[in-house]
């Protein structure tokens, strides 16, 4: 996890100078146990895979200085344009997440305009569409789509694709 002290601090003059000035191109931020997954057996799995050097199978072991500058960026003009959201939103958020505070779903839940949720996880870290409450997440999401279907007069082939393609997303890592 970043300190605090890094990401408040010195990542927002940091980061924009470094990418400026184009350097820097192959450091990263490595990541650290637990790693965002709080079921012990998946986390192993997981961190081999990372340490194996195919990130197809777990993503990188670390995160580029300069896609984290992009992200900085990204979600600043995200924050500025929330309250253009006016369509029915769900969120997610592990109670005990280990790498983002619970205070940016609340900020979401706060800012964005239409009909909303705001669902708390509370047996899973950050990586929660993988983690203990995999199936809550996946439960919700397809209610909510069902939901958002029968509003809108969707047609159920839709939900059908939606529903086969989290259960292969999703299944596969199980």
């Amino acid at each position: 996890m970043i300190s605090p002290l890094w990401s408040k601090i010195l990542a927002p003059v940091a980061l924009p100078t470094v990418s400026f000035l184009n350097i820097c191109k192959k450091n990263t931020f490595n990541e650290a146990e637990p790693y965002g997954i709080k079921n012990k057996t998946l986390r192993a799995r997981i961190i081999t895979a990372m340490n194996s050097g195919d990130s197809t199978e777990a993503g990188l072991p670390g995160n580029p200085w300069h896609s984290l500058y992009q992200l900085q960026r990204l979600s600043r003009n995200v924050r500025k344009n929330l309250y253009k959201i006016t369509v029915p939103s769900v969120s997610f958020h592990a109670f005990e997440d280990d790498i983002a505070h619970r205070r940016n779903s609340q900020l979401v839940y706060d800012r964005v305009s239409g009909a909303k949720q705001l669902i708390w996880l509370y047996n899973s870290y950050h990586m929660i569409t993988i983690d203990n409450d995999r199936k809550q997440v996946i439960d919700t999401s397809l209610n909510f789509i069902r939901q958002a279907q029968q509003s809108s007069c969707g047609t159920k082939s839709i939900e059908n694709l939606i529903e086969q393609i989290l259960e292969h997303e999703i299944g596969h890592l199980v």
